[in-house]
Order: C-alpha cells, then structure tokens, then sequence
C-alpha cells in the first residue's frame, strides 16, 4: 500500500471510524475527503497538518494539509445527511448550509435521494449547492403545508451570488411546493435542475425580484414550470434575466411560463434549445396593474406542441402600460392551440415565425400595439388574423389571398 493511501486510512482510524476502502491502485477521491472531514476536528494538531498529496501523477501540484483540504468543499453528509430516501434530511442539510454563517461557501450533495420535509433557507451571500446531475442528486420533498423546498432569500436585502445546481426534485404528495424560490436575488445562477413529478399545485422555479438571473439547462415538469412574480423589497421584478435550454412541462391549466400583473422587467432573454409542451399555452402574462413601461423581451427558439387547451396562445402578452421592444425569433406556434396574442406593445419584431394550424387564430394585435415588423413568417393557409386598429405599411411574400398576414410586412398604430 502507498504511503499517501496508508495515510487517508490510518487518519480515519485514529479518530475512531471505518477507514475508507482504498486499494493500493486507488487515489482518494472527493467521496473519501468528504468522509474524512466528520472526524476533522478529532484530529491531534500534528497530524491534521500533516502534508497530504491531493493529486497524483501531477508533476505542478504541491502538498497540503488535510484540514486545508477538507475545507475547500463542505458534504451535507458531514453534518448527518443520509441520502438514503428514508431517513428525514432536513436538518442536517441546514446545519451544512448554517455553517457558513458568513456567507461565502459551497456545500456538496453526494450521489443519493435526500428527504426533505420542510423548507431549507439560504440567507447569506455566495453559497452554492452543488448536486451531482439531475435525477444522480435526488431531492424528494414531501412538505406537510405548502411551502418551496430551497428559499434564496436574505430578508430585506439583497441576496448576493448564490447558485443551486446539479438537482432533480421529487414530490408526488397533494400538498402544493415549490422547488426552487429566488426572492430579490442579484447574479442569481439555477443550473442543471429538473422536477418530476412534482404535483399537488406545484412550481418548479419561483423568481421573486431582481437581476442579473441565468437559468440553464432546466427540464420542469410542474403545474407550473417557471412563475415569475413581484419582488416584495423593491419595483424591479426582472432586469437581466437569461434563460437558455428549457424542457418544460406544464400540466393543463397552467402555461410554461407566467409572469404575473404589475410587474417592471427589462432585457429578459429566453432562448437556446426551448422545447415547450402540453399545458394550457406557452408564454403568459396578463398585466392589468402595471403603470410603467417594460422593456425588451426576447422570446427564441421555442416550439410549442401537445397543447391542451385550444383556445389558449403559445403567447399572450397584454401590457397594462407599455412593453417597449418585443422580439418574437425562430418560434414554432403550437398547432393545436391559438398563435400569438398582443396588447400594449411597441417596436414588435417577428421573425421566421410558423403557425401551422389551418382552423384557428394565428395573430390578434390591435392598435393599442406599435410598429409591428414581420419577416420571413409563415401563417397556414386558412389560419385567421385579427389586426385590427393597425395599418400595413408595406408587405412583401403573400403565398396566397387565403393568407391571414403576409410573411413579411410593417404595421402601425391607427391610419399611419
């Protein structure tokens, strides 16, 4: 046996527990740094500084202590987290996260399903939890009121550089939760998460304020995949927010995507592999309450399909003020559902946009919208338009006289 692998055994032995199962062939790896560090503290201060070499065959790399390298990373499973689906997980995926009262840490999630009964806070700046993959990390939350399972949330301040990646969630009780809750966050990161099934009134991300948001790499089956809502310290409710490589999942009744009434948003991005699916409609946001204007909403790549509800859009978007800058890109309208529904919209671009479904509603814009450009769209041939109020400018690539709107064409507000 090497020397190194006689040591990470022989450390764990002095303290009184199992020494990992290290062949002579084997180098340690982060599972066994992180069973070493339940018994970091029982260590004789001589032997926790001792060197230990953390990579092998690296002719630039430099010894260090265990203590020092324990600390990089924190498990949950070093504060009494199982991972085993049965025992109750909750308060020692706390404690991890409390242990980091100042802020500024990152706690790992070993392969394995945690069970989690009630909502876990973090509420210090610059934490990260770290799983290992969607449906390889497990949490199977199974609260007894309705309640999110992980609450980013920092009172009445701003929570700064938190990120939650690497997840799958489970919950298949009646009881309504929600997977991930955001409030009032700034470079928030979500990545690499995925529910299913998650039932009983359920969200999968809830965004509550702020900027500076990516989610990425998401596959969301829930009542409702994302729910974008009011920031309860301050007006701004989205301001740089990018979302990219979406599955989502929404059961009927619900859209992909809701935003709620009275909300400020600015420079928000959805694009990337979209892949929309069932549910009652795509995007929606039904603003009856806002009385400032939002800005620059970019809605790419998305197709949606399976529609459940025909009298639904793959989007609605009525604005109680104004939406200044509305780009519809490379968006494949859900045949089985109604297309594109606008309100209150100015400087709209439209662009190689297709609906294909032959007996029902492909636009309705009126002219409480703006400079509405379209180019290079596709609208079935006996698909319906409703323009009502706006004036066509010019047009170009009408296929035929059964052709609601041409694929190419400029309209504005009233006579022009």
């Amino acid at each position: 046996m090497k020397r190194r692998d006689f040591l990470f055994g022989g450390f764990v032995a002095a303290a009184g527990a199992s020494a990992p199962n290290v062949g002579a062939s084997t180098r340690p790896t982060p599972d066994m740094y992180a069973q070493l560090s339940t018994v970091q503290k029982t260590l004789p201060a001589d032997v926790a500084q001792l060197p230990l070499f953390a990579l092998q065959g690296m002719a630039q790399s430099r010894p260090r202590s265990i203590v020092s390298k324990l600390s990089d990373i924190v498990s949950v499973k070093d504060f009494g987290a199982t991972g085993d689906g049965r025992t109750d997980d909750t308060e020692a995926v706390q404690r991890a996260i409390d242990n980091f009262a100042q802020g500024h840490g990152t706690i790992r999630f070993p392969l394995g399903t945690y069970r989690i009964t009630s909502t876990i806070t973090v509420a210090r700046d610059r934490i990260a939890l770290l799983g290992d993959g969607k449906h390889v990390s497990i949490i199977n939350f199974e609260p007894k009121t309705e309640s999110p399972c992980f609450a980013f949330a920092k009172g009445n301040a701003v929570l700064f550089q938190a990120q939650i990646r690497g997840f799958g969630f489970v919950g298949n009780n009646k009881v309504g939760k929600i997977a991930i809750r955001a409030t009032d966050v700034s470079e928030f990161t979500i990545e690499d998460i995925a529910t299913y099934p998650w039932t009983g009134g359920s969200i999968g991300i809830q965004l509550r304020g702020r900027e500076l948001i990516q989610v990425r790499n998401v596959s969301l089956k829930a009542d409702l995949p994302i729910s974008i809502e009011a920031n309860p310290n301050n007006n701004i409710a989205l301001d740089h927010a990018h979302f990219s490589d979406c599955y989502l999942l929404p059961s009927k009744g619900e859209p992909c995507v809701r935003m709620a009434s009275g909300l400020y948003v600015a420079n928000v991005l959805f694009d990337g592999a979209q892949a929309w699916v069932g549910g009652s409609g795509g995007f929606y946001w039904n603003d009856t309450a806002g009385r400032s204007a939002s800005l620059d909403l970019s809605l790419q790549n998305i197709r949606y399909e399976q529609g459940a509800d025909p009298n639904a859009y793959t989007i609605f978007i009525r604005h109680n003020h104004a939406l200044h800058g509305l780009t519809i890109r490379n968006v494949n309208l859900g045949a089985a559902t109604r297309g594109i529904y606008l309100r209150g919209c100015r400087r709209v671009m439209m662009d190689t946009v297709s609906y294909h479904g032959s007996s029902r509603e492909a636009l309705n814009i009126d002219g409480s919208c703006d400079q509405v450009f379209l180019q290079n769209c596709m609208f079935q041939d006996g698909s319906t338009a409703s323009m009502t109020g706006l004036t066509e400018k010019w047009s170009l690539h009408r296929f035929s006289s059964r052709t609601p709107v041409a694929g190419s064409s400029f309209w504005v507000s009233g006579k022009g």
